[in-house]
């Protein structure tokens, strides 16, 4: 059964008020709990983790590993990030043209990978509320 407008506002304020410690979804046969952890790099800063039938494996959120999972793509956070050769310089005639050329020989390159917490309860939510057929199974 879809989750109503209702039960979103509910979970929703659930999350932001650390009412729920954690909860546990249905989507595509799979089971998904999500749960406010602390973060060790951040100190005392909470972010919310998405388990994947119980486990999180974060080589499976990299798309270029042979270990990727599609699924991923539908419940962990789309993350990009963008590597440049060269950096951006004020230079004044001939070397600012090589640099122009350089750039367009070697573009940018944009990493996308998929991570498995959210920094926030609404991200989390806005995400969420666009799958169709997930199921809260426990609260």
């Amino acid at each position: 059964m879809a989750i109503s407008a209702e039960q979103w506002k509910v979970l929703e304020e659930g999350f932001k008020n650390r009412l729920f410690s954690s909860i546990t979804f249905s989507l595509d046969g799979r089971k998904l709990t999500v749960r406010w952890m602390n973060t060790v790099k951040s100190g005392f800063s909470f972010k919310l983790f998405v388990y994947i039938d119980e486990k999180i494996q974060p080589v499976k959120g990299w798309p270029e590993s042979e270990h990727f999972d599609p699924f991923v793509k539908k419940v962990w956070r789309e993350k990009k990030r963008t590597i440049s050769l060269f950096r951006k310089v004020e230079l004044k005639g001939k070397t600012k043209r090589v640099i122009a050329d350089l750039k367009k020989k070697f573009p940018d390159k944009v990493i996308v990978l998929y991570d498995c917490c959210f920094p926030t309860a609404s991200a989390l939510i806005r995400q969420y509320k666009k799958l169709e057929g997930l199921e809260v199974i426990e609260l």
